[in-house]
């Protein structure tokens, strides 16, 4: 699903949770639309949603609140796709997330997590010190995502 996107700022920012009231974490199309909007208004040219470390079905839903968002999107800054943050990722450096999300990195898990969205997601965080996290970012990197 290539799209090409117009953007009337340079700015395009990569780690968005929400604007206002709204917040990627309603798994609500609306919330994402109005995200974008508002981003727009406030110069960003483009956005890539962020969704919160979680159980996989809860992660899953936020990105099809997303995709639903980029396919109706009308106006405000581009979303151009998913920033997965986590769930691989380390407890012992969580800072404001919620630990309970957190998974040990797996081929089984990433694949349950990413199938039928590699062409939305954009960017994930995985910890590559945890065991088995440097197999998942090789496999993230074929699929073509920036993982950090």
């Amino acid at each position: 699903m290539a799209r090409s996107v117009q953007t009337t700022s340079q700015l395009i920012d990569i780690h968005v949770h929400g604007a206002k009231t709204h917040d990627t974490g309603t798994r609500r199309q609306d919330d994402i639309l109005r995200i974008a909007e508002i981003h727009g208004q406030h110069g960003t040219g483009a956005i890539v949603p962020t969704v919160y470390p979680g159980p996989v079905e809860t992660m899953r839903e936020n990105m099809t609140a997303i995709r639903k968002a980029m396919s109706s999107q009308r106006g405000g800054a581009a979303i151009l796709g998913v920033h997965l943050e986590g769930p691989f990722l380390n407890a012992e450096y969580a800072g404001a997330l919620d630990r309970q999300g957190f998974q040990d990195p797996s081929p089984r898990r990433l694949s349950s997590l990413i199938d039928d969205f590699e062409d939305i997601i954009r960017i994930i965080t995985i910890a590559p010190e945890l065991p088995g996290a440097l197999k998942l970012i090789e496999t993230c990197r074929k699929k073509g995502f920036l993982v950090q």
